[in-house]
């Protein structure tokens, strides 16, 4: 039973003994029930935790298994993996800490702005106060925290309520914290929808290739003919409509990962692989992409808060240790099994080294509509951050029902259109997929957990909090230095492919004439 909901009623029938105070008292016991059936269970956000860390990033490891060498390569997976969790823990327990704050300083506002003179009054209050008292106790102590939808956190206000509450010279920077989490989640997002556009393009240019159809598409051409079931899908208002069809996506995904390994456990492994270590340069390309793989932590308060029973989310054996450790073994398992067959032929994406056949192309297909149908998804996140603000400023009082979709759906395209020109722009997957991962995932995933625990424990008094600062101080400059690293290296891969390849330049006519060409 919930000890806040106990407390609740005791002080109705202390405050109001009528008919009025039993009646809410029994409205909040079936908000209470309603509230939890809506919860997931501990197997449902397992799955949900796992299907948002195992993304097409993974087709991406074993290319980057070849940046760093088979041993440095598995090892630094690994390594990365427990970081990665380890920070994840690291929010969830601060935003933890950070909640009861709230709590407590939402509780003493209302204790003063109810403050009156009357005695009987100031009785009443005095035993609602201790109730509320060991309410928190009780909240403090029990893992199974938040059992409130208004105390739950997500990464922006566990970012922002940790410099509020920190050290008093860092306070005037929280609504910017906040701002800055959202802003990195929506770049990372974009990010992911620009590698989605390239991920597509090519894998149809390689079935096309190998079936002989429409030869003369080139992957830009293919790119644009993406850009309309692209724009569709994310005119589509409610996620909940795309339910089924994610649905269809982690089915096909898991499938074609299953039917992945078929081809590595066959037939041999490749002699052109790097058994130890690779060139130190191609490190840095290496981090980007892992990171880039390894990037869910902005999912993980959203579905702690969501769980029924979130005394089970933590824990040696709780669901976000299994959940990650699934991850981490399928990772690692994808990324040095492709690199072992392949070696040093393997590509940005390992489904381009399946050999030319039926089953190798419903491989490609298989993954190329599960990307296709879980762009809406990754769209998702910047479109909630960017949609309001831009209606508020172009929505007016007297337009009409069909003027105001008519905004949002121009606004939604032109989040599409963005990606497309940037997938066409820098039409190189792996680049933009090491650039993405350094860059914003690095932010978000290494930099940004530590801050927030260093903020979080400066003023209370723990058990090697030292120790902890200085493992945090540790893992925040390894990020630091391999958001600089990594991105500078990428950007410079790309300046160099710009300069000593021909790339294409595709002029607005060739866009038009994409059709007739198609057909011709």
């Amino acid at each position: 039973m919930d000890f806040k909901y106990v407390h609740i009623s005791k002080m109705t029938e202390l405050n109001d003994d009528s008919t009025t105070g039993r009646l809410n008292s029994e409205n909040k016991d079936v908000q209470k029930k309603t509230t939890s059936k809506k919860k997931t269970s501990n197997l449902a956000t397992l799955l949900h935790l796992i299907k948002a860390n195992i993304g097409p990033g993974i087709l991406a490891l074993p290319h980057a298994i070849g940046n760093a060498g088979l041993v440095v390569g598995t090892v630094g997976l690994i390594l990365l993996g427990l970081i990665c969790i380890y920070c994840m823990h690291v929010v969830v327990s601060c935003s933890t800490i950070l909640a009861n704050k709230l709590y407590e300083e939402k509780r003493e506002k209302k204790l003063q702005k109810n403050d009156v003179a009357d005695t009987e009054r100031k009785y009443s209050y005095v035993i609602q106060d201790y109730f509320l008292k060991k309410d928190i106790q009780i909240r403090e102590g029990d893992s199974n925290r938040q059992t409130d939808d208004s105390n739950s956190l997500d990464y922006a206000s566990t970012c922002e309520l940790a410099f509020r509450f920190g050290p008093t010279r860092f306070r005037k920077f929280a609504p910017l914290m906040r701002f800055s989490v959202n802003a990195m989640l929506a770049l990372t997002q974009l990010g992911f929808c620009c590698v989605y556009f390239l991920f597509i393009a090519e894998s149809l240019h390689e079935v096309f290739s190998h079936l002989n159809i429409l030869p003369h598409l080139s992957i830009f051409h293919i790119t644009v003919l993406e850009l309309p079931f692209m724009v569709l899908l994310v005119l589509v208002p409610d996620l909940s409509r795309l339910t089924s069809v994610t649905t269809v996506a982690i089915v096909l995904q898991a499938a074609g990962l299953a039917a992945m390994f078929f081809f590595f456990l066959s037939d041999g492994r490749s002699d052109t692989v790097e058994p130890y270590m690779a060139p130190f340069a191609k490190w840095p390309l290496y981090f980007g992409t892992a990171m880039y793989a390894f990037e869910g932590i902005g999912v993980v308060l959203p579905l702690e808060n969501a769980m029924k029973h979130k005394k089970n989310f933590r824990g040696w054996t709780g669901v976000l240790n299994v959940g990650m450790c699934i991850v981490a073994f399928v990772m690692t398992a994808v990324a040095v099994c492709g690199y072992l067959k392949y070696g040093a032929q393997t590509q940005p994406s390992i489904t381009f080294n399946l050999p030319s056949g039926w089953f190798s192309e419903l491989i490609r297909l298989m993954f190329t509509l599960a990307v296709l149908l879980t762009y809406p998804l990754q769209m998702y996140v910047p479109l909630t951050f960017t949609l309001p603000y831009l209606k508020k400023k172009l929505v007016r009082t007297h337009h009409g029902k069909w003027a105001k979709f008519a905004i949002d759906s121009l606004i939604r395209t032109s989040f599409v259109l963005l990606t497309f020109a940037i997938a066409s722009a820098v039409p190189m997957l792996d680049l933009i997929i090491s650039f993405i991962g350094a860059f914003a995932s690095s932010g978000l995933a290494l930099i940004l957990p530590p801050i927030i625990q260093i903020l979080t424990i400066w003023e209370l008094d723990i058990r090697n909090k030292k120790l902890i600062i200085a493992l945090a101080t540790s893992i925040c400059i390894f990020g630091m230095f391999g958001l600089l690293l990594g991105s500078g290296t990428s950007v410079y891969e790309m300046w160099k492919g710009f300069s000593h390849k021909n790339t294409t330049t595709h002029s607005i006519s060739e866009m038009v004439n994409i059709t007739s060409e198609v057909f011709s």
